[in-house]
This record gives structure tokens, C-alpha cells and sequence, in this order.
């Protein structure tokens, strides 16, 4: 339980995987997110710590702690105690879903400007826990016939100065096909 530093060229079994559920109001497949792998934002002093951290569990919400890199004060890392879609470092809470682009807002926004069906993407997928987003990102550009560079970085929220490769990857993507939000910004 807890988190450790990631360590570039660490061996994990995925960065963030997606739950692949079929909702029955709607009849559409969603990709629910579970994270990993993700920065960690210093409430006192607004800075990213220089670091990407991996999850590796919670008892009771409680996940880590670590002083900041930048001021010295305590960083508090706490989850909801199930799935990772969101973490909490003190009182400050950031939900994957929005800060990778992992909300199924975004992703009907790519099934509409390609004319796709993610349904099908994903179909044969539903009800596992394995696809990992670099999975759901290949199955998609074979889709659509795109591909992405993985060269490209992005700022989701300002307080957030930097992304892992694999969610910078499927931003690249989401960007390169026309989906858009006022946070998505890439930077030059």
C-alpha cells in the first residue's frame, strides 16, 4: 500500500487501464479510468512536484505522504479507497477523468468529428479490466487510420506543469482529431 517514485524505464504493468462497461441507460460503452501512474501538485506553494508517482494502493483512502520538493511542506496523497479515478493531495482534489481527457464527453466528441463508433472499438472488450490507454489509443487509431508521434506534451489544468507519456499520447490524439476544450493546450 501506498506510492513510490517512478523510475523512467520501471516496468509497469500499465500507466492508467480502463474499465470497459457497457451503461445500460444509454446502451454506450464507457472507458473508466484507473490510474496508476500520476503527478503530484503542492496545495501550499502551486508547484508540480519533479516526479511522477506511482499508486500503489490505499487502506482507508489514505495513499502517502511526502514533503514538497519546492517549499518543504506536507503533501497529504489520499484516494476514494476503490477505482483511482480521482486523488486528493490535502484538501485539493483533481479528477482524472478531466485531467487525462478520459471523460466520455471527449470521447463522444471523437466519435462525432470521425464519424466512428467507439461502441464498436470496444465491444469485445466490455466488461474487462485490462485495456490499458495505450491499448485504447492503438485500437482507435486503427479505427480512424491515424497515428500519433508521442513527441507532443500537454497542460490539461495550470496546475498541473506536466503529464505522463502515455496520457500525453492520447491527448495527441483526442487534439489530432479534432476534439476541443478551453484546457487543452499544447505546448510549443
Amino acid at each position: 500500500m501506498g506510492m513510490k517514485v517512478y523510475v523512467v524505464g520501471e516496468g509497469l504493468p500499465y500507466d492508467v487501464r480502463f474499465d470497459v462497461r457497457k451503461i445500460l441507460a444509454d446502451d454506450t460503452i464507457r472507458l473508466l479510468p484507473d490510474v496508476k501512474l500520476f503527478p503530484i501538485y503542492c496545495p501550499a506553494c502551486g508547484r508540480t512536484q519533479s516526479n511522477f508517482f506511482v499508486h500503489l494502493g490505499s487502506r482507508y483512502g489514505q495513499v502517502g505522504e511526502l514533503n514538497c520538493d519546492s517549499c518543504g511542506r506536507l503533501i497529504s496523497v489520499t484516494d476514494h479507497d476503490n477505482r483511482v479515478d480521482s486523488i486528493r493531495f490535502n484538501q485539493t482534489e483533481f479528477f482524472f477523468p478531466e485531467l487525462y481527457k478520459t471523460d466520455w464527453l471527449y470521447l463522444k466528441q471523437l466519435e462525432e468529428q470521425q464519424d466512428i463508433s467507439l461502441n464498436a472499438v470496444f465491444e469485445q472488450y466490455e466488461g474487462l479490466h485490462a485495456l490499458s490507454m495505450d491499448e485504447a489509443r492503438h485500437l482507435i487509431e486503427q479505427a480512424i487510420g491515424m497515428r500519433t508521434s508521442g513527441n507532443q506534451e500537454f497542460i490539461t489544468d495550470t496546475r498541473i506543469t506536466k503529464l505522463p507519456i502515455t496520457v500525453n499520447r492520447w491527448i495527441e490524439l483526442l487534439s489530432k482529431c479534432g476534439v476541443k476544450n478551453s484546457y487543452l493546450e499544447r505546448l510549443q
